[in-house]
């Protein structure tokens, strides 16, 4: 069963490289996320290649245990979601959360596809 989200914290881009998150608190008073795990492979260059992302999730962040869910129920929570965003940063994200979700994971044109590893 999905958690009610009942407090939108953030969305944002996790620094791992590209993965997205709703951070939300839960009926429980819990912290959640609304998870999107980024997709990559490293190039012979050395450079980072973002290929999409894998299928949502939710993840308490208390237990730090994970449940799987469907892209329509993750289309559903960002519907929540958005009704509780008021931040421009956080709109941008979400904006671009929902992009990710009706394509079923395709990486969206805003982002970058290659990412430049800087080397010393």
């Amino acid at each position: 069963m999905l958690t009610p989200i009942t407090i939108v914290d953030s969305v944002e881009m996790i620094r791992d490289g590209g993965s997205l998150a709703v951070v939300f608190h839960g009926k429980d008073s819990c912290e959640y996320w609304l998870f999107l795990k980024i997709l990559m492979r490293t190039l012979e260059s050395g450079d980072v290649e973002r290929l999409g992302y894998a299928a949502p999730t939710i993840v308490n962040r208390l237990t730090n245990l994970e449940e799987a869910i469907t892209w329509e129920q993750a289309l559903s929570m960002l519907g929540q979601a958005g009704q509780m965003i008021h931040q421009e940063r956080d709109l941008k994200w979400h904006a671009i959360m929902r992009k990710v979700v009706i394509s079923k994971g395709l990486l969206p044109d805003e982002l970058d596809k290659v990412m430049h590893v800087v080397r010393n």
